[in-house]
């Protein structure tokens, strides 16, 4: 029970976090002017959102917190070192001392975890806010009650003609008609449980009928748009959160947006305006002295200054014309509004009073001190299916050699929690007297570490020195220690592909590698499920060395398994500037290429190659055949033209090639233009002119086929066969078409 309200009380202070921000940041944007005031239905939407979507967020952010995936997220990459990123982080200031240390953890007694009196504490206030809320909650429901027998005992309106104009306002709604009640003691027109309107009696005797049926279509309006069903869930919500004072302001501005809009459905018939504003004013009279109900939708509320209902008089005569015309692109604005508000809600932290279990929460002291300390702070989080882990450091912790202890802490601290295989373990380190006072928890008990605890420490101590100066120095010292052979070993066995991923980059950069561990390396980039990861490992491996045609058919097995086009893409363009030309190598790389099912990626991978200064004829036959796997005739059509200008010095059988893979287009236009691309690259010689004319084959429009045959002929020989083939693709177009293919030809003479 006592953890169930201390998760109940982390979940209210995080709702009071999003909902502050979400309305402070939309009054903000209001009074600056930020939002247009012409489109109030967006308006309106975003402070729906700014007053309900924080239950949202603040419920759905544990739930994406726990997502059973693999996220890491670190302000110091473990390839990098902190002096590369000093553009956006203050490093804090790292040594690393040869200094063999005790372990000042092995001699504490197990002991009770503190924060018992603190969880005690906060699941106390948590019950006493649900008490309230409770309270709260019940007697907005006694007062809703109260109101529907207040209804029952009004008496019913029998007048024929209000109930003609009733009738109609409600057909121009799309409603049935309401029931109309007469009240003798409240001022204003109001909408009551149930969908009932009631009249005072003072507006039966003094507004005429043309007032009465505007006053009708507001109360009418209300219905329309669910007026009530919202006010009671606002209200609801104001009993419940009542330790957010924002809710009461972001409750009054969807009240004026509601009168405004109903306002505006109002007055859209003619003579309205002036009906209506008329209407408001005798109902601003008779407020003087009389109340409303609170759970009611009244049409005219308010008093004093600053009194709504003047400014929508006010309103109603100034402008000639309430409504204004939508813009365009107003349902896009609402989405982004709604979207931008969910995002900043779900980029705030996870705060809570006590510690909680769940992963991505932070303690509101660690929190706080944070903010008091200032300085630079680094944090990592994972969640992955089997736990969580987060490491997160401020101030200047200083290392043992070993980078397995904590020596010394210049301010700050230094927390780590990890959750897996149904344990939780909590390390805390903060600065002492005599150098650094350790803390360790297990299942939220403070105890030694056993020897299993005290290798768990090692291993993160060392993790969370990795964070801070990049994979670097570990390499490094497993270089001296062990050569090539102990750093492939502690990639073998690193916890996370993050850390495989930035030691394996940080072990590239120390300069090339003989092709066994190049070959290691490979094989180990496989193991990496993230295809990002494993990409930035093989692009890193690209850049930093030349591989041979062998490394590069590994390089290429190593793309196995990875679903990502992009990523795959990524790797293929990296490798293009130097891919080899054996059989073996271009058939591995064919291979890689045909899982990719975006034409738009695959396309990229083979102008990247094409782009290439020359192609030997084996590179160019692979690209023209994997050009053949495009369904899309305009990538295909784009392939093609990459390849045309590698055609100067091509091989007939290449051609012939270019001029079969052009065939294979759909598209009578595309298969044009990638004919007219083969002429004008293609060389000058018999056979590629046949070829132009193998392409032809299937083409419908006689347009396209006219266009090619034209151009075919303002280059083509005077060759007896090569006319004879032109003539009798030309015998087939139209009359018109086959005269402009003709006459195309009649510079050339038949050689003897």
């Amino acid at each position: 029970m006592l953890e169930l309200l201390a998760a109940l009380g982390n979940w209210l202070l995080n709702y009071l976090l999003h909902s502050s921000v979400l309305i402070a940041g939309l009054w903000a944007l209001e009074r600056t002017g930020a939002l247009d005031r012409r489109l109030a239905a967006w308006r309106e939407l975003l402070w729906r959102w700014a007053l309900f979507g924080a239950l949202l967020t603040a419920s759905l952010q544990p739930l994406l917190a726990a997502w059973p995936s693999q996220q890491n997220e670190t302000v110091a990459p473990p390839g990098l070192s902190i002096a590369q990123q000093r553009e956006t982080l203050a490093a804090p200031d790292l040594r690393v001392e040869p200094v063999q240390a005790e372990s000042a953890l092995a001699a504490r007694p197990a002991t009770a975890a503190p924060d018992k009196s603190l969880a005690t504490a906060w699941a106390a206030l948590t019950l006493a806010w649900l008490l309230l809320g409770l309270a709260g909650l019940m007697l907005t429901s006694a007062r809703w009650l109260q109101l529907h027998r207040q209804v029952r005992q009004l008496p019913s309106l029998s007048d024929a003609p209000l109930l003609v104009l009733a009738e109609r306002q409600a057909a121009r709604a799309g409603l049935r008609r309401p029931p109309l009640h007469i009240s003798e003691h409240w001022a204003s027109p109001v909408l009551l449980p149930g969908g009932a309107i009631c009249l005072p009696r003072w507006a039966l005797q003094r507004l005429d009928s043309g007032q009465m049926e505007a006053v009708l279509a507001h109360e009418i309006a209300h219905l329309r748009r669910r007026d009530p069903a919202w006010r009671l869930a606002g209200q609801l919500l104001l009993s419940l959160a009542w330790l957010q004072p924002l809710n009461r302001l972001a409750l009054r501005r969807l009240d004026a947006l509601a009168e405004l809009a109903c306002d505006d459905w109002a007055a859209r018939q003619p003579a309205a305006r002036l009906a209506l504003a008329e209407s408001l004013y005798a109902c601003a009279q008779a407020l003087q002295t009389r109340r409303l109900p609170a759970l009611a939708s009244a049409m005219a509320a308010g008093t004093g200054k600053n009194n709504p209902l003047l400014q929508r008089i006010h309103t109603l005569l100034e402008k000639p014309a309430m409504d204004t015309p939508k813009a365009p692109n107003q349902h896009r604005l609402q989405l982004l509004g709604v979207a931008t508000l969910v995002a900043m809600a779900l980029s705030l932290p996870m705060l809570g009073l006590v510690h909680a279990d769940s992963p991505g929460w932070r303690s509101l002291g660690d929190w706080a001190g944070q903010l008091i300390e200032g300085g630079s702070h680094t944090r990592m989080n994972e969640q992955s299916p089997d736990g969580h882990l987060s490491i997160h450091i401020s101030g200047s912790p200083v290392f043992n050699a070993a980078q397995d202890e904590v020596l010394r802490l210049s301010g700050g601290s230094l927390v780590i929690d990890e959750s897996r295989a149904g344990l939780h373990r909590r390390a805390s380190f903060s600065p002492a007297d005599d150098g650094v006072q350790r803390r360790y928890t297990l299942n939220g008990l403070e105890q030694a570490p056993d020897a299993e605890g005290q290798r768990w420490l090692a291993e993160k101590i060392g993790e969370a020195a990795e964070l801070l100066q990049g994979s670097g120095a570990r390499v490094q010292r497993l270089l001296k220690q062990g050569g090539s052979e102990a750093v492939l070993a502690d990639l073998a066995s690193a916890r996370s592909e993050h850390l495989r991923r930035g030691r394996m980059l940080a072990f590239l950069q120390t300069g090339p590698q003989s092709p066994a561990t190049l070959s290691r390396l490979l094989q180990l980039s496989q193991t990496l499920d993230s295809d990002f990861e494993r990409r930035q490992c093989l692009q890193a491996l690209l850049k930093l060395q030349t591989l041979d045609e062998a490394l590069q058919r590994s390089l290429l097995q190593a793309l196995d398994g990875m679903d990502s086009d992009f990523e795959r893409r990524q790797v293929l363009e990296s490798l293009a500037p130097h891919l080899g030309q054996e059989p073996a190598t271009l058939q591995a790389w064919a291979q890689a290429i045909a899982p990719m099912a975006s034409d738009f990626e695959k396309r990229l991978v083979l102008t990247s190659l094409t782009e290439r200064a020359r192609l030997s004829p084996a590179q160019l036959d692979a690209a023209l055949q994997a050009s053949r796997t495009l369904d899309s005739d305009f990538e295909q059509r784009t392939a093609l033209a990459g390849m045309a200008h590698h055609l100067n010095q091509a091989t007939p059988t290449a051609v012939q090639s270019f001029a079969a893979a052009a065939r294979r287009i759909d598209s009578d236009f595309e298969r044009r233009e990638a004919l007219l691309t083969l002429l004008q690259h293609a060389p000058a010689q018999l056979s590629s002119y046949e070829a132009v004319l193998d392409g032809m084959a299937g083409m419908d429009s006689g347009f396209e086929r006219r266009t090619v045959l034209t151009a075919l002929a303002a280059q083509m020989p005077a060759d007896a066969g090569l006319l004879r083939r032109y003539r009798l693709e030309a015998r087939s177009l139209g009359d018109f078409e086959r005269g402009q293919a003709e006459r195309a030809l009649d510079h050339l003479q038949p050689a003897n």
